[in-house]
């Protein structure tokens, strides 16, 4: 008897090679099983659709009429990807700035001692609470800054006020899900401290 269709080998052959490919890129990456424990099956199903994921697994449904909704599901997430690397890249040069305004501050807020009424002259006094003064300011304006950039993310991709933003996404594994405007705060109030210790240290003069 002669077959005039595919043999079941030859039919699996393309979703083998699909799902080897699929493995070897999407579900290698160090993380995936901490993150998200799926198999390829489910994997499949997250990332393109239920329809998709049973076109990419059952070979009787893998043929032309999937190619559509397959070609779709892959263009849709080859821009997502895209979207990705540009939103990492703005968080990154955002960050970026934050940093080289605040490493510097957090180093001269740590050469700066409690005041001393009694060995520091006044002049002395008035000087490091002037540097404090400008410090806390250079705080709030990288905080204005951070905060423009999440705000314009936000506006970009359009998304509602009570909906979770980039910083989310990014930052879920930390303390707080806004760490640049948090250390922004921190190093903000310690400046501010230590001037209310300066100011009373002035007062007794």
């Amino acid at each position: 008897m002669v077959s005039n269709g595919h043999t079941g080998s030859e039919r699996d052959a393309p979703i083998a090679s699909i799902r080897r490919a699929y493995e070897e890129t999407v579900m290698a990456v160090s993380f995936y099983d901490d993150e998200y424990g799926d198999d390829y099956r489910e994997s499949l199903a997250a990332e393109f659709g239920p329809a998709v994921a049973t076109a990419l697994t059952d070979p009787n449904c893998f043929g032309p009429a999937a190619k559509a909704p397959l070609t779709a599901a892959i263009n849709r997430a080859i821009r997502e990807r895209e979207h990705l690397i540009e939103t990492c890249a703005h968080e990154r040069e955002s960050v970026d700035a934050a940093a080289s305004t605040l490493l510097p501050v957090a180093a001269e807020l740590n050469s700066i001692g409690s005041p001393d009424s009694e060995s520091d002259s006044f002049g002395s006094l008035e000087a490091d609470w002037n540097r404090l003064s400008r410090l806390e300011e250079r705080c709030e304006s990288a905080a204005a800054d951070r905060q423009s950039a999440i705000n314009e993310w936000r506006s970009r991709h359009d998304r509602p006020v009570d909906a979770p933003d980039v910083c989310a996404y990014f930052y879920e594994a930390q303390d707080s899900a806004y760490p640049v405007l948090a250390a922004c705060a921190e190093l903000a109030q310690r400046a501010a401290t230590l001037q209310t210790a300066y100011e009373r240290a002035m007062a007794e003069y």
